[in-house]
């Protein structure tokens, strides 16, 4: 590597350093503040920079916000990968999923309940605060979860007479309305109910029988036909 590329890998570097301090900035004062309230010379006093660097990297605040929430979703369909990629059978993967999801939700609350309740319109549906990058992440993984979806239809291990884009659809949907509860909760419920409470949702809402009385392992199936 010769010294010109060393220095642009430098600044690249530092470029991505200054970023992370600057969405960071933003994510405390948006949960701090809300949305609406908060203004770039508060996010940049966060910072511990002056405002003309804050717009030297960011046009506006809705610029900051969806960094911030590009990073986040970038980071979670990653882990999510991760996690379903140590399980062999497709509705463990689904369940590893959603402990990897509690996981990460659990040490970014803030970000949750800022992603729920204080996102520029107030929308609690994922798909349409994303943009760009988060939103490519989004519908890969999505479509990564529905093959998984389908995989264990053909295997008799969910149920059969629904479709498995409706199903990933049902998925998505109770998950979020779920988090967006608990984001906006004090006291959300502990992570080993919460746990209970999201996996039994969504276990019977795709027809998941509990092992000892399906025996799905086996190949039996559930008997939705």
């Amino acid at each position: 590597m010769n010294d010109r590329s060393s220095r642009r890998t430098f600044k690249q570097r530092q470029k991505e350093a200054c970023l992370a301090v600057l969405v960071e900035a933003a994510e405390t004062v948006i949960y701090r503040e809300g949305y609406h309230q908060a203004h770039m010379q508060q996010i940049a006093r966060e910072a511990g920079c002056a405002a003309g660097t804050l717009y030297l990297y960011f046009k506006s605040k809705e610029e900051l916000y969806q960094a911030m929430v590009t990073r986040h979703t970038e980071a979670i369909t990653d882990q999510l990968r991760v996690a379903m990629a140590t399980k062999r059978d497709p509705v463990e993967q689904l369940k590893a999923k959603t402990v990897s999801l509690l996981d990460y939700f659990n040490r970014h609350r803030a970000y949750f309940r800022v992603s729920f309740t204080e996102a520029p319109g107030g929308r609690a549906d994922i798909k349409s605060n994303l943009r760009d990058r988060a939103l490519k992440a989004y519908l890969e993984f999505k479509k990564h979860e529905l093959a998984t979806i389908k995989r264990a239809q053909k295997q008799g291990l969910l149920r059969t007479d629904l479709p498995a884009e409706e199903l990933v659809e049902f998925v998505h949907g109770t998950t979020a309305s779920t988090l967006a509860r608990w984001s906006a909760q004090t006291s959300p419920p502990r992570p080993a109910a919460q746990l209970r409470y999201l996996w039994g949702f969504l276990q019977a809402g795709l027809g998941i029988r509990n092992e000892k009385e399906s025996g799905t392992r086996n190949g039996k199936g559930n008997g939705h036909r």
